[in-house]
């Protein structure tokens, strides 16, 4: 009879190692078939990788309308034709946007985790190098009207300073 109890005994012990196995076998489907998938659609991986400089340009451009959070900023990038790149993209870009942050402090990043430009970074005025976004693509044409825009209205600012200061001194 104890040869039949140790045989009882050595099939509930294999029950309990295929039974582990299985476990093990489905646990490495299913982290192989998460590392195997695709990281990006084939949507976004036709998005062109956005340089750093310019990265910064949209992000000042974006702000400057209101605050976002690195999700709109994400879309607001894939809108524009626009990939920040990556494996993991939303913390690519936040760790983009961190070293933007760290080198010219023009915007910051709350508790809430959302991104707004410095108060009286820019005293009100437009941001040098942002206007010319045109459909998410640098345009040289656009540029220089920008340029030319922001100089007429220094010229109109000064215009209308000398006449209050013409008013104010009866002349």
């Amino acid at each position: 009879m104890l040869d039949m109890e140790d045989l009882k005994n050595r099939v509930l012990d294999l029950r309990r190692q295929a039974d582990d196995l299985e476990d093990f076998i489905r646990k490495a489907e299913q982290y192989a078939a998460t590392d195997s998938a695709p990281s990006r659609s084939t949507e976004e991986t036709a998005h062109e990788r956005i340089s750093q400089d310019d990265l910064e340009k949209f992000v000042l451009k974006l702000l400057s309308e209101r605050p976002h959070d690195v999700g709109e900023i994400m879309d607001a990038l894939n809108a524009a034709g626009y990939d920040p790149g990556g494996v993991d993209r939303r913390k690519n870009l936040n760790t983009r946007l961190w070293r933007i942050h760290n080198a010219n402090n023009l915007f910051t990043k709350d508790e809430s985790g959302i991104y707004r430009l410095c108060k009286g970074q820019f005293g009100g005025s437009e941001i040098t190098g942002v206007a010319p976004m045109i459909s998410g693509r640098f345009d040289a044409q656009a540029e220089a009207e920008a340029e030319a825009e922001a100089e007429a209205e220094a010229e109109a600012e000064a215009e209308a300073e000398a006449a209050l200061y013409r008013l104010r001194l009866g002349i």
